[in-house]
């Protein structure tokens, strides 16, 4: 889950250590820094900028993000000047999944305090102008497929079939889609993007990646305008995985209309 908000041009790396050291170090005992993530901006007004060439000036360097690691590694915090992200990843293997509605008060939570020290720090209350939200689904070869020739078998859009029976499977293959996510009133107001891509495990085992994130303007101001977007989001994310899938996995994965 992230929320992206206006800059703030003064906050650095030492003004978040002391928001660590006296709010969440207790649950992040772990820092690094990282390269910032940069801005994105769901538009539809306008058509979307060609990618262009940015320009830095000699010695003006980005401000890093910060990362805020719990024991485990299995939930993170990325802060930025302009970003707060919250990750939760499974690395044991054994850990079960917590759901949209359990990681959403920690979100909060979490937010809520930076929001806090921004406030007493005078830097002001975060805007927030952008909402996200993330799911990668490693989608492991053996029930239901067997090699990255096979997709078709996992991804109901592709049909696997071929106009002359020339080429043989693919090795691998790589799909991106995007949708237009609108509210009640069909207004556009985010997008869903949807990646698929064939990787190979640390077992060496094949793996179909299928990353869907749902990115777009906050429902009102807020922390509940931004909880507004990332319900619609997570709905958008879900639904689109199962029409995205195909039946005789939803079988397999046990899944229940």
């Amino acid at each position: 889950m992230s929320v992206q908000f206006d800059p703030i041009s003064i906050l650095t790396p030492v003004h978040l250590g002391r928001w660590w050291t006296g709010e969440i170090r207790e649950s992040y005992p772990v820092t690094e820094e990282r390269p910032p993530l940069e801005p994105t901006l769901e538009q539809f007004d306008a058509p979307q900028p060609t990618p262009a060439f940015n320009f830095r000036m000699t010695g003006v360097l980005p401000s890093p993000s910060v990362w805020f690691v719990a024991d485990g590694r299995n939930e993170l915090l990325q802060v930025q000047r302009d970003r707060f992200t919250r990750n939760w990843a499974k690395q044991s293997g054994d850990e079960s999944y917590p759901s949209f509605d359990a990681l959403w008060p920690k979100f909060a939570s979490d937010f809520t305090s930076l929001s806090s020290f921004l406030e007493i720090e005078k830097f002001g209350t975060p805007s927030v102008t952008q909402c996200e939200l993330t799911y990668v689904n490693p989608i492991k070869a053996g029930a239901g497929w067997s090699n990255h020739g096979e997709l078709d078998k996992v991804l109901a859009p592709w049909s696997g079939q071929q106009s002359e029976p020339f080429l043989p499977y693919p090795d691998d293959a790589q799909v991106a889609m995007r949708y237009t996510i609108p509210d009640d009133d069909g207004i556009p107001v985010g997008r869903l993007y949807v990646k698929v891509d064939s990787v190979i495990s640390p077992e060496q085992e094949p793996v179909i990646l299928m990353t869907l994130s749902a990115r777009g303007r906050p429902l009102g101001p807020g922390l509940e305008g931004a909880k507004g977007f990332l319900d619609l989001a997570h709905e958008w994310i879900v639904r689109g995985f199962t029409s995205l899938t195909t039946e005789p996995m939803h079988q397999i994965w046990g899944r229940h209309k």
